[in-house]
């Protein structure tokens, strides 16, 4: 309890600390708010004392061990619980001459112990307390089936104590109902608190076993309330419980108007309640008009006639709540043996933002199949919430022993390269945590704290050291062990096995914000280990314990940052001779927001990595150079040698934070150049670099091969100052590389806010033809990362005409500035005379701030790249999304004229990654997520010589199809 206590108030503390700009910004509102709320409404009636066929156990009892097992699985979850009153009422019958009953006259008054009354009320912080969930399973475990079935009064009730108003029938309970309705959820004067919270929403869960009774006295004041009318439903007859009989009950009506109504007018945004209900051995018209679920969740309605389906509606309904936002980011597929098509498999990395809890994550597999209706993505289940199946359900499942989770450091394979030297990777299991070293911040954090070292790498190995577990009984397993992956993509391998499916295995390795690489199984999806390097030591402190982390520069420097990266940048890998007959596989990473290093692991044997080497933050590169942040995917490439041609990686020198903000940029002390290292070694061979280079270089390098001899003679990149550089690299002798400018597209240009053009991903090259001639076009957009919500520049995507430097002539004749370039709109034709387009076009867009935040890719002579537009949302309840557009571009040229052709579509909300090429037998796609859980597939269907895949409408055609969520086995 002290660990818990004190983690809180660091918490408190932590957050006064300043963060700088992130892209993550878009996926959180401005306002901060708690745990989901969730009121269960129990039915406590008698007849919920009805066994089950073998009368063994009472639907009560069930119903109890159900939803116990809910709150205890469920610790991110803040629940209630309603109950019904007694609700009885009072036989009357008009009466003859000499005082006797007249046959048929007897009727029935609702006066007492109606409706029915909140037994636990919400806590008034963010996360319900420890304390406050044994309570709650306290009460139910105590609880009698002893009521009427008062459905619509009951959730009239729940209506007056979500809206703060005067406490009505929860007053009425009778004597003998059991317990007493929680006194913390009413004021002294009589009325609820109310526990709606700012820009929060309430989730009702309604169960019950029967039919509505004695249910009537709430109908007027709901069609007061409401201003509607409401309908007839199956009810038990008041006078002869034998009997069904059509009945006014408005229990649909209260339910749509709550969700509907802004339930709160003193709180900032709209706050609405959203209900579920479940018919536990009951089908009624009912319960489904009264389910009025959020409008992105399918289904509201649920029945159930076992404890099994009684558990699966509750999951099925808290992991909806729960998963109502689910983020997707890229692709990953693998290629066939001859590496010239992709596999069957696409594997989909996923992340959940959250407000004030760490960020997790999860890696599905899909399966792509053909059949005559068609190409698309096959359903394997239904469940799109991140913590939901995946690797990631996966490996907290590793721990499952009978009925609970128990923690074992031998269950996971976990290195480090906290090695006592030589290239061998030790266990995290083994290490002891006086090895492990901390900045002074993240040690006074720890130190702060009752925990030590020895907790946090059980933590990292799934222990629920925080006790977060602490209500659920016999589970000591965090609830979810895998960390986001937001900007890292996975990347598949396939290996050869000879005891294998097609002689081939697949391990697929991914990158989390938790700082570890894990390598899964292709087939099973098991992890099979994990990579935790030493540079992560501190994220692990600020994630076990919650807290905003402070990062170090190379100069020592500390900064704060909101979100937790820990390796959050993308792989690459190399397969090169070993040196005695066979082959070597490198897989290289670094750390984008995460730090500034890179790491590289020798993972030729999939079941035993080594650590191949390491760039270190404070490695020098040269007299005044300093490495950025490494947001730069290593591009694997074969460069000229003296031998030959070198093997290489080559990285842009790294993200300056300095240039945080969507202010106007200015030169850079770090990242200014690129590196270029041995594939196998990680030996520095040569930093470019040039006096002309004053902004940092984040983005990915492209490397062109441009005489066809197999090794790239030429690079291209841009930088953070709207700069595009040519590396040319035709000679053997490293010392005559050298780094020529292309363009200037940016902020050198006249200084101003609108031209602070920057350039963060890598450039494409397009080598299409105009008039039957080759032409060679540098694609490269511009935008902001690190502020995509900004809309004070003028973004732009451009098209640079290159042919010239890739035919031979080495030198750059000139620097290609914006008025040089043909300007296009994003939308409809172009038509530009030849010699305006010689040096390349720039293509406009519509809205304020609209900008490239991906790389561009080109599918049947088709570019197709996307881009971002910020909206900024009137409430402080929602986040800032934006959207993000699709676009096709085509160019055809003439004798004296150029046509541009575009169209777009909108792809979804957020930032969307360009959709990638598959390429499989019957055809090429693109294949990429949109915000609403769908994939997009653009069809290789061209006709011959007209190469724009447009429908009736001049947008680009899709086909869209949901995919599956979870990892599965044929």
């Amino acid at each position: 309890m002290w660990r818990l206590i004190a983690a809180v108030l660091m918490l408190c503390c932590a957050l006064l600390r300043p963060a700088l700009a992130e892209d993550t910004s878009i996926y959180l509102p401005e306002y901060v708010s708690g745990q989901p709320q969730v009121m269960i409404v129990f039915d406590n009636s008698g007849s919920m004392e009805t066994r089950d066929q073998a009368g063994s156990r009472t639907r009560l009892g069930v119903a109890k061990q159900v939803i116990g097992r809910l709150i205890q699985n469920n610790p991110n979850v803040n629940f209630a619980l309603t109950v019904f009153n007694a609700n009885v009422a009072s036989l009357y019958c008009s009466l003859d001459w000499y005082g006797r009953c007249i046959p048929g006259s007897t009727y029935a008054v609702e006066d007492r112990n109606n409706g029915g009354r909140v037994i636990q009320a919400f806590g008034s912080g963010s996360k319900q307390s420890i304390a406050s969930r044994q309570q709650l399973q306290s009460t139910l475990a105590g609880l009698q089936a002893q009521t009427s079935t008062p459905l619509c009064e009951t959730m009239y009730e729940v209506y007056r104590y979500l809206a703060g108003t005067r406490v009505l029938y929860g007053n009425q309970r009778a004597s003998s109902d059991i317990p007493n309705a929680d006194g913390s959820a009413r004021s002294g004067d009589g009325n609820y608190i109310s526990p709606l919270r700012q820009c929060e929403n309430i989730y009702v869960v309604y169960v019950t076993d029967g039919l509505p009774q004695w249910d009537t006295t709430a109908n007027n004041a709901v069609k007061s309330l409401t201003g509607s009318a409401c309908g007839f439903y199956d009810a038990v007859d008041p006078i002869n419980s034998d009997r069904i009989r059509r009945v006014e009950n408005c229990l649909p009506t209260l339910t749509a108007f709550m969700k509907e109504r802004d339930l709160s007018d003193r709180l900032t945004g709209e706050q609405h309640a959203y209900t579920f209900t479940i018919g536990f051995t009951t089908e009624q018209q009912l319960l489904e008009d009264a389910a009025q679920p959020p409008d992105v969740v399918d289904q509201g309605y649920f029945t159930a006639q076992n404890e099994d389906e009684l558990t699966e509606a509750f999951t099925t309904i808290v992991t909806s709540i729960l998963g109502l936002s689910p983020e997707q980011k890229s692709v990953s597929t693998t290629t066939t043996a001859d590496g010239f098509q992709n596999g069957e498999y696409i594997y989909q990395p996923f992340f959940q933002p959250r407000p004030s809890e760490r960020w997790v994550g999860n890696l599905k597999k899909y399966r792509f199949q053909h059949s005559a209706s068609g190409d698309f993505w096959d359903r394997q289940s239904t469940s799109s919430a991140v913590e939901s199946g995946g690797a990631g359900g996966l490996l907290r499942a590793r721990f499952a022993r009978g009925q609970g989770y128990v923690f074992d450091r031998r269950l996971r394979t976990v290195y480090t390269d906290l090695s006592g030297g030589g290239k061998g990777l030790p266990l995290l299991a083994d290490i002891n945590g006086n090895r492990v070293s901390l900045s002074d911040e993240a040690r006074r954090d720890l130190d702060g704290t009752t925990y030590d070292m020895d907790n946090v790498i059980d933590w990292l190995l799934g222990a629920d050291i925080t006790g977060e577990r602490a209500t659920v009984a016999n589970d000591n397993v965090r609830p979810w062990l895998m960390g986001d992956i937001l900007h890292s993509a996975p990347m598949a391998i396939n290996y050869a096995c000879a005891g294998c499916s097609n002689g081939i295995r697949t391990l697929v390795f991914a990158a989390t914000n938790e700082g570890m690489l894990h390598a899964f199984d292709g087939d099973s999806g098991q992890e099979l280990w994990a990579f935790w390097p030493s540079a992560m030591a501190d994220i692990a402190v600020y994630r076990m314990l919650n807290l905003p982390p402070l990062y170090h520069d190379p100069s020592g420097v500390a900064f704060s940052q909101g979100q937790r990266y820990g390796l959050d940048g993308s792989l690459a890998r190399y397969t090169l001779p070993d040196g005695r007959g066979g082959f070597k596989t490198i897989l290289a990473f670094g750390m984008r927001r995460g730090g500034f290093g890179y790491y590289a692991l020798d993972i030729t044997d999939p079941e035993s990595p080594s650590l191949a080497w390491q760039i270190s933050p404070d490695r020098k590169a040269g007299k005044g150079f300093v490495p950025g942040q490494s947001w730069s995917t290593p591009a694997p490439a074969l460069v000229p040698g003296d031998r030959g041609s070198r093997k290489v990686f080559v990285m842009g020198a790294g993200y300056d934070t300095g240039k945080d903000g969507a202010g106007l940029g200015s030169n850079d002390t770090r990242g200014k150049g690129v590196f270029i290292v041995e594939a196998d070694t990680g030996t520095l061979i040569r930093v470019l670099t040039a006096g002309k280079l004053q902004d940092s270089v984040p983005s990915d390098v492209l490397m062109v091969d441009s005489d066809g001899d197999g090794a790239s003679d030429r690079l291209f990149f841009g930088d953070t100052g709207g700069n595009v550089w040519m590396g040319v690299l035709q000679d053997s002798d490293v010392s005559r590389w050298e780094l020529q400018q292309v363009a200037s597209l940016g902020r050198h240009e006249n200084g101003s806010p609108a031209s602070d053009r920057r350039f963060f991903n890598r450039p494409y090259l397009w080598r299409t033809t105009l008039d039957n001639q080759a032409i060679d076009v540098l694609v490269i957009g511009s935008g902001n990362r690190a502020s995509p919500q900004s809309v004070i520049t003028d973004d732009r995507l451009y098209l640079l005409n290159v042919t010239r430097l890739l035919s031979g002539e080495h030198a750059v004749s000139d620097v290609i500035t914006p008025s040089e370039l043909a300007l296009v709109s994003v939308s409809g034709a172009s038509t530009t005379p030849r010699s305006r387009s010689d040096r390349g076009w720039q293509v406009l867009f519509e809205n304020p701030g609209q900008k490239i935040l991906s790389p561009s890719n080109v599918l049947s002579d088709v570019l197709f790249y996307t881009s971002y537009v910020p909206r900024k949302t009137l409430s402080i309840c929602e986040p800032s999304a934006g959207e993000t557009y699709l676009h096709g571009l085509t160019l055809r040229g003439g004798k004296t004229t150029t046509v541009v052709r575009t169209s777009s579509t909108l792809l979804g909300q957020y930032i969307q990654e360009t959709p990638r090429v598959i390429v499989r037998d019957e055809a090429s796609y693109l294949a990429g997520v949109d915000a609403d859980n769908m994939v997009s597939v653009v069809k290789d269907v061209t006709p011959d010589g007209e190469a724009v895949p447009l429908d009736e409408k001049g947008g680009v055609r899709t086909s869209w199809a949901v995919f599956p969520a979870y990892w599965y086995r044929e």
